[in-house]
């Protein structure tokens, strides 16, 4: 039987390359790139390790069933787990990322949710927002019109302005930022609620 750590570690490798690019694929139509929302290597390997996990469990379950460990054997091998994890990782990505494109796009909120909240690309959110400058400036006008707020890093916000599909960079030391955030209903629907300035 080949051995399970480094199909695990050549599994991972191509998962966070994969992951990674998708995020990029993902916000490169609003021109933003992953840092600049606080994407990082730890928010986008944790849901690769949950599929790395999800694999490891159903190749523990198959080599309870298999009697004869054919199939767990299989799965163990590195040119057969890693194909199959990456086949199953880029169908995730590419649901989760169209998604997203589209729902930003139309200005409708996006929150990930697939299986409880368990989603390839986790990271990828954005919430309906209001701007404001803290001092009260009406020299530098802000958008007002529908916007959704994509994240913030390294002093920075970003706002998408659906209206004029325009991404907004804003500096979060002199901007007041009102999201309303996503929570699930009764019906497994979301709604919107006031959420804390930002």
């Amino acid at each position: 039987m080949s051995n399970p750590m480094s199909a695990v570690t050549l599994a991972g490798g191509a998962i966070y390359l994969l992951v990674f690019e998708s995020y990029r694929a993902a916000l490169a139509p609003f021109g933003v790139n992953p840092s600049e929302v606080g994407i990082s290597y730890s928010t986008a390997i944790w849901p690769a390790t949950q599929v790395l996990l999800v694999l490891l469990i159903a190749t523990l379950l198959a080599s309870r069933l298999d009697s004869e460990g054919i199939l767990a054997d299989l799965l163990l091998r590195p040119t057969v787990s890693v194909p199959l994890v990456a086949v199953l990782l880029y169908v995730l990505a590419v649901v989760a990322q169209s998604q997203f494109i589209y729902q930003t796009r139309a200005g409708s909120p996006f929150q990930p949710i697939f299986a409880g909240r368990f989603s390839v690309l986790a990271a990828l959110q954005t919430t309906l927002a209001t701007a404001s400058w803290k001092d009260g400036n009406t020299s530098s006008p802000l958008p007002s019109s529908r916007l959704l707020f994509l994240g913030s890093a390294a002093g920075t916000a970003l706002i998408y302005e659906v209206n004029t599909q325009r991404t907004w960079r804003l500096p979060s030391a002199d901007v007041v930022i009102q999201t309303s955030f996503l929570q699930p209903q009764g019906g497994g629907g979301l709604g919107p609620r006031p959420g804390p300035p930002r």
